[in-house]
């Protein structure tokens, strides 16, 4: 949806990410991201992306052009993810002890 600037120029019309409807999971091929974003009429409409790997960074820099507010969420799902598979890989190379 485009809208007239103030020079006569189209510009789009502000969707706002609605922030605490958000979710991301993730599949062996790739980062899944469900979440709401709101149209400048008001009306609610649900977005999922499933970004592979070596997309991310040209994703991130389209949001970061389209919706820079949801960049912030984006990235700290991002890193939750990260964390998520660092302690599962780290948990899984530690030897079990039994008990005594």
């Amino acid at each position: 949806m485009t809208t007239s600037g103030a020079h006569g120029g189209a510009r789009r019309a502000p969707w706002t990410f609605e922030t605490s409807r958000c979710a991301a999971t993730v599949t062996p091929e790739a980062i899944e991201f469900r979440f709401m974003v709101a149209a400048p009429d008001g009306s609610l409409s649900e977005m999922l992306l499933s970004v592979g790997r070596h997309d991310m960074p040209t994703l991130l820099e389209e949001i970061a052009y389209e919706m820079p507010e949801a960049l912030e969420w984006m990235s700290a799902a991002i890193m939750t993810v990260a964390r998520d598979r660092r302690l599962a890989e780290e948990a899984s190379s530690v030897p079990h002890q039994r008990g005594a």
